[in-house]
């Protein structure tokens, strides 16, 4: 075969190719909705404290679209606190310190929620830190 006859096969080859025009129109995929995001900034995940030991867990919440109007914490999926703004207010930004006494020995999971104004709730922001007794001091 020729150079030219290759030439304007491969030119018709690839006109071919890039001719869509009967071709439907790609759907637009439907963006998935963003959800507010939580986590715990203290205590680290995986710690190990003092039973007895007064603890300050320190919890942020974010959301860029809409605020966040409401946090929950659980402590082994069990109400610890909600909080909530006033009146109905949001902040994209919402951070909430709350105290808590390290009692009984074992695993503990500390687990976060953040509501949207209409109820959307984010991913659960989850630690987990173990409650070692107190030594026993010795005679």
């Amino acid at each position: 075969m020729s150079t030219l006859k290759r030439l304007l096969l491969c030119s018709t080859l690839l006109l071919a190719a890039g001719c869509n025009l009967g071709a439907a129109a790609p759907e637009t995929p439907i963006p998935t909705p963003d959800v507010p995001v939580v986590e715990f900034l203290y205590p680290p995940n995986n710690s190990t404290v003092l039973e007895g030991t007064d603890l300050t867990l320190d919890v942020v919440a974010r959301d860029d679209s809409v605020g966040v109007s409401r946090l929950e914490i659980y402590l082994n999926d069990v109400l610890l606190r909600e909080v909530e703004l006033a009146d109905y207010t949001v902040e994209p930004i919402y951070r909430v310190q709350v105290n808590w006494r390290a009692d009984g020995a074992g695993l503990h999971a500390l687990t976060a929620i953040a509501f949207r104004p209409d109820g959307t709730p984010s991913d659960e922001g989850r630690v987990t830190l173990e409650v070692v007794p107190r030594p026993t001091p010795t005679p």
